[in-house]
């Protein structure tokens, strides 16, 4: 099994990533913020890999995503 650990800054940052962006992920990854991650689907594992490169990328460039 893959394990997927996500900071809480980077939870943070998808969670107002998605917010912004896209709400139905948003709440997937909300879903993925409240469960242990056991119990995250793959669909949901993709949406906070995706969403952590996603927002590592832009602390690195914080105007690539404006």
């Amino acid at each position: 099994m893959i394990s997927v650990i996500v900071s809480e800054s980077v939870i943070q940052c998808i969670l107002d990533f998605y917010a912004k962006n896209n709400e139905t992920d948003y709440q997937m990854a909300k879903a993925c913020q409240d469960s242990h991650e056991k119990d995250m689907t793959a669909t949901q594992r993709n949406v906070v890999e995706e969403a952590e490169a996603r927002c590592l990328a832009s602390m690195n460039d914080p105007l690539r995503f404006l």
